[in-house]
């Protein structure tokens, strides 16, 4: 659904070729500074690169005007900045700006992620005054409402950032039902244990360069973990496919 070829951004990121595809979450993983950012700023069409290919459903995605791009593809950024004494429901309710919905569908829409992001009670607050993490579940429920009426691409930046454990799990079983849906997701994260648990394509980044990808099996291995962190990870169970991991030195 969403590629990119021949992708260098100065010495910060250098990625000869990706392809999220319908049906699939593609998790992204990689210490501080490894150019994960900057990987999704390209995806989104925010940073433009000479010389990368960047096509969305088999388009360049530059020749796609901001509206249909933006019906098509909803991205989440770190750091969203509200100023203005909007309620909790009118910014959830923003993300439909794109979208051709009747008001029954928004609506409809805006009470299933409400209930599944437990934010009925944070309504009729004022947005700015929100903590970090009400704040966070906000701007997913904002990109959510976004997303295409038919399977899109939804590109997430650290969506799990400011969330207790509860709401980290809530936030990955509605991205679960979306990938059921058949959308594209590409999520940054930090929790290594809900990516093994969620993911189905993995990109590991380290320096700007793809240290590795492809399935669970092939990519959250020891070793591999080990190196990317330059700090020791172990295995400490698994359940089916399933592996569970910790730094070494953790607390059991």
């Amino acid at each position: 659904m969403l590629s990119v070829k021949n992708l260098r951004v100065d010495a910060r990121l250098d990625v000869e070729a990706l392809e999220l595809i319908s049906g699939e979450i593609t998790l992204v993983l990689g210490p501080n500074g490894a150019g994960k950012s900057t990987l999704l700023s390209v995806l989104a069409g925010l940073l433009p690169v000479a010389g990368a290919e960047l096509r969305l459903e088999g388009r360049s995605l530059c020749s796609i005007e901001t509206p249909v791009r933006a019906s098509r593809l909803a991205v989440l950024t770190q750091g969203q900045q509200l100023d203005f004494a909007f309620s909790v429901k009118d910014v959830v309710l923003m993300g439909c700006y794109p979208l051709t919905l009747t008001e029954l569908q928004k609506q409809e829409r805006l009470a299933q992620l409400v209930k599944q992001l437990e934010l009925e009670s944070l309504l009729d607050r004022t947005y700015i005054t929100l903590s970090r993490g009400e704040a966070q579940r906000v701007q997913v429920a904002r990109v959510l409402m976004q997303r295409a009426v038919d399977p899109g691409v939804i590109l997430m930046d650290e969506p799990l950032t400011a969330l207790d454990m509860k709401q980290k799990l809530q936030v990955m079983q509605l991205l679960h039902q979306l990938k059921q849906e058949k959308h594209a997701l590409f999520l940054i994260v930090h929790d290594l244990n809900l990516a093994a648990e969620f993911g189905d394509q993995f990109l590991l980044l380290k320096d700007g360069k793809l240290f590795a990808s492809g399935d669970r099996d092939e990519v959250l291995t020891v070793d591999k973990l080990t190196e990317l962190y330059e700090t020791p990870i172990e295995l400490i169970s698994r359940e089916g496919e399933i592996p569970q991991f910790k730094a070494a030195g953790n607390a059991p």
